[in-house]
């Protein structure tokens, strides 16, 4: 993702000046997105997708970017998780100190990962589906 480009941004801001209608109003009436529209306004970063929809909008061509190559000893840095929803539920617990140090004591002699892990292979989940309520 990259900036929008000036020329994106010129012809934007001459089309918003020569129609006289907001940002809103013009975006509506181009079908563009309004927040495109604001973003290249605000110098905000955009994918190539959404600039060239707008370059569109405004009867440009659209913008082809050089692709990048790394070297061998570079890579893309992303955030964690990439913005995936992980499709499970964390539960907090809360044990008392003594109790805390039995758990960390079987983990360690189990040459287990975590708490997580210790759950997994304990089979406790098991039991609690068979539990009648």
């Amino acid at each position: 993702m990259t900036v929008c480009d000036e020329s994106t941004r010129d012809a934007l801001v001459a089309a918003l000046r020569e129609s006289g209608k907001s940002q809103r109003a013009w975006a509506r009436w181009h079908e563009a997105s309004v927040s495109a529209v604001n973003d290249c306004l605000r110098r905000k970063s955009m994918s190539e997708k959404r600039e060239n929809k707008l370059r569109w909008s405004l009867g440009l061509p659209p913008i082809y970017r050089t692709q990048v190559t790394l070297r061998d000893t570079e890579r893309i840095v992303k955030k964690p998780g990439h913005g995936k929803k992980r499709n499970y539920v964390e539960f907090k617990i809360r044990v008392s100190p003594g109790d805390a140090e039995t758990i960390q004591d079987r983990i360690n002699c189990l040459e287990l990962r975590s708490f997580n892990h210790l759950w997994d292979v304990s089979g406790w989940m098991d039991e609690l589906r068979d539990w009648d309520c």
